[in-house]
């Protein structure tokens, strides 16, 4: 072990020590809370030990603390030391030591991964930009300046985190398999809540939440593992379908099945477009026959787990019954709709301006926003932040869209295909990114507002080390150097120039 690294191990223990010693003289001092100090603590210890031995997992456990600080153990439990209290601002020091480590060690790194990714990173920051600034207007409210520092201090970390600490293919794989597990376990053990229409909701959160999570791990399980099984694919590929698809259906989320359907359907359409190949598409009707011939055993567990509730605001999709009017989501749209097309602004209202609507919920509570990511931006943050947003997530797409058509032309390029088991991975990982990709942003045109679309943040953050990461696994190869350097002209044209 060098010096650097000597000063970095050292630089960890030391942080960490004074946060443990910070929190547990806060706890002790108040002389009544001894099984939260022990807690803490260990905790906090943890958070040591994963920092310098799995950074990358550090975002993991950033992104599922805001889900899991609603939980009824932690929200009933744990004192109100106001910061201190927010296991997600807790967790987010974790990520930004674990950034501020790597970048001591690997001071170049930064440089490296800004020249390969310097569009995203510049659209990125003047969208922040655009947001501190919308913070300081005299319309803005005190909840949309607090939404705008969480979402510059603490959301942002979901594609920073993940940009400068997954650094190989083994750490993505990992860091993926964590999501897929903890998404899975959450969905799969969410119950029936008498209180929310007795729909699927689990650890204090709601059931869009307990449905989008249910959506991401079907979507990672299928398209970034299940390819690469040897024995018993079929069967393992049906078995965790219908273990997810009863929290799926049963949340009752119609935007959120809507938005997986959809994109399921695109990703299908661009593997077609692609690679020439209906296998696809062949493969997904094998399956919708074989579940025709399963539906009346399925349908019947899923009656017998599912809420009826749950089933019937899924049927109103299917006969288009007040899909849309029970929540009220077609008045936020139409009322924010007028306004930015009666008085378009450049800069936007001010952070949190929505709210001064008055638009008043069943429940007599003030809408805060408008459940459409792109409306929320255009009404606050004006024509330059939606320009900002729209312009990043057009870089993302056209990165992994054109990383499929450097694949399909290596393929071609490649009688023998020596290189089978590295192109395989990338096309399936990055046919999965599109499709969450697709399936989050989707999903953020009908619910929630900035920073409870922190996944899809996450998934620009992935896609853009793995569109790195595929760029160097092929120049580290001799026949890479050669494929890559031989297409690279044709990737600066077109998408569809690019095909031929």
């Amino acid at each position: 072990m060098n010096t650097k690294n000597y000063l970095s191990t050292f630089f960890v223990y030391i942080s960490l020590f004074f946060t443990v010693a910070s929190v547990s003289g806060v706890l002790a001092f108040s002389g009544q809370y001894a099984p939260v100090l022990a807690v803490a603590v260990l905790l906090l210890m943890g958070g040591l030990w994963l920092i310098y031995s799995y950074p990358y997992l550090t975002v993991v456990v950033f992104m599922f603390s805001s889900i899991l600080k609603s939980a009824p153990i932690i929200s009933n439990y744990v004192p109100d030391y106001g910061v201190l209290s927010d296991i997600t601002v807790l967790s987010s020091l974790l990520v930004y030591t674990a950034i501020a480590i790597r970048l001591v060690r690997i001071p170049a790194e930064f440089g490296i991964k800004f020249r390969h990714e310097k569009g995203v990173f510049i659209t990125f920051t003047i969208f922040v930009l655009v947001l501190l600034i919308s913070s300081a207007f005299p319309s803005a409210t005190s909840n949309g300046v607090d939404k705008v520092f969480r979402f510059v201090f603490l959301s942002s970390l979901s594609i920073y985190g993940t940009y400068f600490l997954v650094t190989s293919t083994r750490s993505m794989n990992q860091l993926m398999l964590a999501v897929l597990v903890i998404s899975s376990l959450f969905a799969i053990f969410s119950r029936p809540d008498e209180s929310v229409y007795n729909r699927f909701t689990a650890a204090g959160n709601n059931s869009i939440v307990v449905g989008r999570l249910a959506g991401i791990a079907l979507i990672i399980f299928m398209g970034w593992f299940l390819p690469h099984v040897k024995k018993y694919k079929y069967l393992l590929g049906v078995g965790v379908g219908l273990l997810l698809g009863v929290p799926l259906i049963g949340s009752g989320s119609r935007g959120v099945v809507i938005a997986l359907l959809c994109s399921i359907f695109a990703s299908i359409c661009v593997y077609h477009y692609v690679f020439g190949s209906g296998k696809l598409l062949i493969r997904l009707t094998l399956a919708i026959i074989v579940a025709g011939f399963l539906f009346p055993g399925i349908s019947l567990i899923l009656l017998k787990i599912v809420p009826d509730e749950s089933i019937e605001r899924i049927s109103q999709l299917l006969t288009l019954g007040d899909a849309f009017a029970a929540n009220a989501r077609s008045e936020l749209f139409s009322e924010a709709l007028d306004v930015i097309l009666y008085d378009l602004s450049l800069i936007g209202r001010g952070a949190g301006s929505f709210e001064r609507l008055g638009i008043l919920s069943i429940y007599g509570e003030v809408y805060q926003y408008p459940h459409n990511l792109l409306l929320e931006i255009s009404f606050e943050q004006g024509v330059l932040g939606l320009l900002c947003f729209l312009i990043l997530a057009i870089l993302i797409f056209k990165e992994a869209m054109q990383m499929l058509f450097k694949i399909c032309l290596i393929q071609s390029d490649n009688p023998h295909y020596s290189l089978k088991h590295e192109i395989e991975y990338y096309k399936w990982s990055t046919l999965t990114l599109i499709t969450l990709l697709i399936f989050l942003f989707l999903n953020a045109l009908v619910s929630g507002d900035l920073n409870a679309n922190r996944w899809l943040l996450l998934t620009c953050g992935v896609s853009m080390v793995t569109n790195i990461q595929f760029q160097a696994a092929f120049t580290k190869m001799i026949d890479g150097k050669y494929l890559l350097a031989r297409i690279s002209h044709k990737t600066s044209l077109s998408l569809k120039q690019a095909r031929f």
